[in-house]
Formats: structure tokens, sequence, C-alpha cells
């Protein structure tokens, strides 16, 4: 577990449970990777991942999903210059794109910065130098920084926006994210593939300890099921009794310390031999607002891992949220 770990526990539908799940989505809008264990509803994963290089219709995208698309309905861009693609970004010596919900931030070099419009015409933008790209020595003239461009669109993109689009990145590598659009974004020609995949578990797993209710106010249990439940994802042979060596692991499944024996407690609708396994990439977060019956979700970010559990027993729900 990480060095910090907030967790909250309530029952399923219970206000700070459900308060807790909104802030990761609305905060998260893509998310790098999902991962599910148990059961779960294919049909809500709604959202379309695009990987179209050298894409010359970036401004025609953005203005459409500008004006064509509604509160319920989501839109994540990401684009990079298609002669940058190469470069090191690390380095932050490429452009760069990105728009969240009508939401825009540009990173610019300084040559494509002060090859553009004046950009502080934009309504409501705010413009940052970054300090930390700092290349060169002296006085101004001889150091150059990346700038930041942040701004809101309403209902028509600024030409100021649609000049830079068309000319700096003309041709670029895009990454499109899409949830419950009617309508395509870009060309029917473009690729695009679906961003879920099924993989079955190792039926030799042990699953026994996610049969049973999670202790309360047990930091040491609660680290303890986050790991097994982390391993669990990854479909991981240190869930298979006796498999390894102990002499090459020492990693013990969680003791079961309150396994119900009563078949009946079990809900019909959560299977007792868990073997649904979903992974997906690049995908809106509102894709897993309805999601309801699952065992286990465990979402990545840049920076955050999210782990999502339901006991199948009592229906309590148990929150990780480990920076």
């Amino acid at each position: 577990m990480s060095n910090y770990c907030l967790v909250t526990q309530g029952q399923f539908g219970s206000e700070n449970v459900s308060k807790k799940v909104s802030s990761i989505l609305y905060n998260n809008p893509l998310l790098n990777s999902v991962h599910i264990v148990g059961s779960s509803d294919l049909d809500v994963l709604r959202s379309l991942y695009h990987q179209v290089p050298s894409c010359k219709t970036l401004s025609r995208i953005v203005s459409d999903a500008v004006t064509k698309t509604s509160t319920s309905q989501h839109v994540h861009i990401l684009a990079t210059p298609s002669t940058q693609v190469s470069q090191d970004k690390a380095l932050g010596v490429t452009d760069s794109f990105t728009f969240k919900n009508n939401h825009v931030r540009l990173i610019l070099t300084p040559n494509t910065y002060h090859q553009c419009p004046s950009l502080a015409r934009l309504d409501k933008a705010v413009i940052k130098k970054l300090d930390h790209t700092k290349k060169g020595h002296g006085a101004k003239h001889y150091a150059s920084f990346n700038y930041s461009v942040a701004l809101q669109l309403s209902t028509v993109v600024p030409v100021e926006l649609t000049y830079i689009l068309d000319n700096a990145f003309g041709e670029c590598d895009l990454r499109l994210v899409t949830y419950n659009l009617k309508e395509p974004l870009v060309p029917s020609p473009m690729p695009s593939r679906s961003v879920v995949k099924t993989n079955p578990l190792n039926p030799r797993l042990e699953i026994r300890p996610l049969l049973q209710t999670m202790p309360l106010k047990d930091p040491y249990y609660l680290q303890e099921f986050y790991e097994y439940l982390t391993l669990l994802h990854m479909n991981s042979s240190l869930l298979i009794p006796d498999y390894i060596d102990s002499y090459l692991s020492s990693y013990e499944v969680p003791e079961i310390k309150e396994l119900t024996s009563n078949a009946e407690n079990i809900p019909t609708d959560i299977p007792t031999d868990i073997t649904t396994s979903l992974s997906v990439h690049n995908i809106h977060s509102q894709s897993l607002s309805t999601l309801d019956k699952y065992v286990s979700i465990s979402i990545r970010t840049s920076n955050s891992h999210y782990l999502i559990y339901k006991c199948p027993v009592d229906s309590r729900v148990t929150i990780w949220e480990c920076t």
C-alpha cells in the first residue's frame, strides 16, 4: 500500500459511499485503466476509444464536441503534433492539446507560442509561463519557457484556437474517448477499437475471502485485504494454494475470519465462483456510474489507485483511495 491511503466504508447506496464514488468519478474524468472482478454488465461500458495517427480534422472534432454534446455526454481528447510524437515528452519538448468536456489546456513550446495569435484576447483564458521548463541561462533573451493556456469553451471555438489547431496541430496523433454519444466525432473510415477485454480468472485462485464480511476498524486487516484484492486483479499465482514454494514467497491469503456458512445469505446475482474479469483502458469514468453488481473494481489514474469492493454477503462497500 502507498504512503497515503484513505479508506471509506459504508453500506451500498449510503450517503458517504455515494459521495466518495461520485467524487472519484468527477475528479478523474478519464481513467487510464479499470479492472473489474465479479458480476458486471458489459452494456454499460459505452465508451469508445480512437487512436488516429495523422488526423487532419482536430479543429472540426473540437467544434463538434462543443456544439453537439450535452451534459450526459462526455468527450476527452489528447493530441500531439505528428512531428513531435517521437520526441521525449518527459523533457517538455512537445506541444500538447487536452480537451475535457469543454475545458481546454494547451502546452506550447516557445516556437509555437510565439507563432500563435494573441492568446490573451481569448475570453477568460489563463496563460502561465512554466518556470520548470526553462531552457538556457541569463536574461530573458537567452532563456525560453513553455507556456500553459487554459480556457473553457461555451458554444463556439474561438478563431484564435482554431488557428492554433489547424497550424500547430494540423497533423497530429489523436486519442479520443467518447461516452454516450449518438454520432461519432471522427469520420467512419478512421480506425477505432473496443476498450473492453474479458478474461476468466484462474479457477484455482483462492476466492473464499470475498465471501466473508469485512471487519470494521481493523487497519491491519484492511491493508492485508487491499493487497489481496490487488493480487486478485492481477490474476496472481500467489493466490493459488501451495503453488509457490514458501522459500520464494512468504505471502499468505488473508485469514478467513467470518466466512458465511449459510448459502442463503449470499445474493443470487453474485456468483460464489467468481470467474468474470474485465480490463478497460482509456475510458470515461462516467461509464462506471451504473455498475452496481461488481465485487471489486480497481481504478488507476496517472497518479492514484482506487479499489472499490462490495461484499457479496452484506453489501458493505469499502473504498481504498491511494496516492
